[in-house]
């Protein structure tokens, strides 16, 4: 089984808007689509299509929490939340496919108390029983301590299971002395970790031979639909993405990186060397961006676009 750590879910409204205007009235056309969302479980959304077994483990409350748990329920998505007296946030993506945009409004995870955060370890460490693989992503909270994920990565990498890290920021740095298995995360946020702007292959290069020398095995960055650089014991490679806009237009971005990550998880999972998996994922990330849904792929564009991901060796 592979846990899925998210601990900031969302309660997800996607809109449909032709010619998204602001400072405007706005009609959305279509049906307003009402989901579950956030990192975790947009992981292990692209997990049970691929064919495996996960659990999402983070906090949900309100009624937007049980509205969160009802969808996860329907899409018989295992999940093992601590309930919270705060309510789950709410985010909304207004999709423009006239202008071909997307639009994200935010919530911030509301606070979690001390109780909740505790509770919250006795979960994660009760599901590491059955694990074999854990993913760690997104934001957390309000409340939440930085070195949260610290701890988790700990627990993990004790029973010698492989920890995959995709979040940002503070969560990230503290995270790192862990030693997760695997980092995920883009280049502008990387920049913003490490307060270096990222102009430049030398100073991407110099940043990841500083997280490999403190321990970092797997480093990958991407850089949105331009190429992700992979680093492995001093070696670079760049994953240069399939081109979708002119078979089919992209429809909608959001969780490319989540399913990306679990597309890596699952490849993993099936015995192939991380190369290989890095590139399994990148094909579920694209295939991500063709759904309206985040974190929902279909089988057979993933199996068509792995054939076009490039790997080439970099000197």
């Amino acid at each position: 089984m592979i846990q899925c750590v998210g601990l900031n879910p969302a309660y997800q409204r996607t809109l449909t808007i032709k010619n998204f205007l602001l400072n405007s009235v706005n009609r959305v056309s279509g049906d307003v689509i009402e989901s579950s969302a956030g990192e975790g479980i947009n992981v292990s959304r692209v997990l049970k299509t691929l064919g495996h077994e996960s659990v999402i483990t983070g906090f949900a409350g309100g009624e937007t929490g049980k509205l969160i748990e009802h969808y996860l329920s329907q899409e018989n998505l295992s999940h093992d939340f601590v309930h919270t007296a705060n309510k789950t946030r709410i985010c909304t993506t207004i999709l423009d496919p006239v202008n071909n945009t997307h639009t994200e409004i935010v919530e911030e995870g509301r606070p979690v108390s001390s109780g909740e955060i505790e509770e919250m370890y006795a979960v994660y460490k009760k599901n590491l029983e059955a694990c074999t693989i854990v993913t760690i992503s997104g934001t957390a909270p309000q409340q939440v301590p930085d070195d949260m994920y610290y701890h988790f990565v700990k627990l993990a990498q004790e029973r010698g299971i492989f920890t995959l890290v995709d979040t940002q920021k503070t969560l990230l740095k503290e995270c790192l002395r862990a030693k997760p298995s695997l980092i995920k995360i883009n280049q502008g946020e990387l920049g913003i970790a490490f307060r270096q702007r990222i102009d430049s292959s030398e100073t991407l290069y110099n940043i990841l031979q500083c997280l490999q020398k403190d321990g970092i095995e797997w480093v990958v960055i991407t850089n949105g639909k331009a190429k992700t650089t992979v680093s492995h014991h001093g070696q670079h490679w760049d994953v240069i993405p399939p081109s979708i806009q002119m078979i089919n237009p992209m429809i909608n971005p959001i969780g490319s990186g989540d399913a990306m990550l679990a597309g890596i998880a699952s490849a993993i999972t099936r015995g192939n060397d991380v190369l290989q998996a890095i590139r399994f994922g990148i094909a579920c990330g694209t295939a991500n961006a063709l759904t309206l849904i985040p974190g929902l792929i279909q089988p057979e564009d993933v199996q068509r676009l792995e054939q076009e991901v490039i790997v080439e060796r970099k000197t």
